[in-house]
């Protein structure tokens, strides 16, 4: 436990989560990250296996939707803007959904039109759905990308056979567009 504690908080700030008026950088410690953990290990096996079934699953998005309320209450259970925070925990650990930081919502939002520009204030089944449409209409490159570029082994750091899900395909694309706009 203490060594994932210690994992996640060291991802975290590799991410800047732990800035220096943030509630993580100023009133917890590595400890704090035990609760968090204990969602991750809850929603393991279900959330691993999302990579394979659309966002627009009603059953993928419970799943989702709920995985992001446990972890937020885990991980910020005082309250706080969590969207970038928590989002970003699950693409780490899991791959299963975008990290909505600034990038990616700057990147996303240049593609959508009208309304579809605020479906990313929120990780909910609107924004999901949207994405969604978006792997669809780029299915055959995401896939190929995905398929490309593999995960590596921690212990020996060679490839492994797990590709990159699409979820990371389409997160590298939009914080990429939204770096570069």
């Amino acid at each position: 436990m203490e060594l994932s504690c210690l994992q996640l908080g060291y991802y975290l700030a590799s991410w800047g989560m732990l800035r220096g008026s943030s509630y993580l950088f100023r009133e917890t410690n590595a400890r704090h990250y035990q609760a968090t953990i204990e969602v991750i290990e809850a929603y393991n096996p279900e959330m691993r296996e999302l990579n394979e079934q659309p966002f627009l699953e009603p059953l993928a998005q419970k799943l989702i939707l709920a995985a992001y309320a446990d972890l937020r209450k885990s991980i910020l259970p005082k309250g706080g803007t969590s969207l970038t925070l928590v989002t970003k925990i699950m693409m780490g650990v899991w791959g299963a959904v975008p990290s909505f930081d600034t990038y990616f919502i700057k990147g996303i939002r240049s593609l959508a039109e009208g309304t579809e520009k605020t479906a990313f204030n929120k990780i909910e089944s609107r924004s999901l759905s949207l994405l969604e449409d978006f792997y669809e209409q780029n299915k055959m490159e995401i896939d190929k990308l995905a398929l490309h570029y593999k995960t590596l082994d921690f212990a020996t750091g060679q490839l492994t056979d797990r590709p990159l899900t699409r979820a990371k395909i389409i997160d590298m694309y939009g914080f990429t567009l939204g770096y570069t706009a």
